[in-house]
């Protein structure tokens, strides 16, 4: 017979949000999306946590439960300008993307599709160097007009 674990939920209140909890045996397993980084932390780091964000958080329920079992499922998550990389031993990663490709011009971020295919090479175990596309001689003239006082704009150019 398996042991039983002890299941709580707690509800955490915010100005700006009300999220819930799962914690089994004192460590949290299940978040809402805006505590996510919660997940795998000890009861006290939370309840610390809360504390000094100024939150509210209090236990609403608390039961004996069978295990489950803990098999994480691999995979990709398009989020609207992201994708969410879970690892089988429950790290998470993020690759961000921007559509608008003026915009990722000046802020380095991937276009979708190379996002996507990043993300897969971080899925399958790959870590690629992580060398940012240069800005054309065009783009960085814009960025360093735009952004002065960033001299990474005039680091990263490629001759043309």
């Amino acid at each position: 017979m398996k042991p039983s674990v002890t299941e709580t939920l707690a509800q955490i209140k915010a100005a700006h949000f009300v999220a819930g909890i799962v914690l089994h045996d004192d460590v949290v397993v299940e978040t809402a999306p805006i505590v996510r980084q919660m997940r795998r932390w000890s009861r006290d780091k939370a309840r610390e946590y809360c504390r000094k964000c100024g939150w509210d958080i209090r236990v609403v329920s608390q039961t004996q439960v069978e295990p489950k079992p803990s098999a994480v499922t691999p995979g990709i998550v398009q989020h609207a300008e992201s994708f969410e990389v879970m690892h089988a031993d429950g790290r998470i990663e993020f690759v961000y993307y921007d559509e608008n490709p003026g915009s990722r011009a000046v802020n380095g971020r991937l276009s979708k599709q190379a996002a996507f295919v990043r993300a897969q090479e971080i899925l399958r175990g790959g870590n690629p160097e992580r060398n940012p596309k240069p800005l054309s001689s065009r783009h960085a003239a814009a960025a360093t007009r735009a952004y002065p006082h960033l001299d990474c704009c005039k680091r990263n150019t490629a001759v043309r």
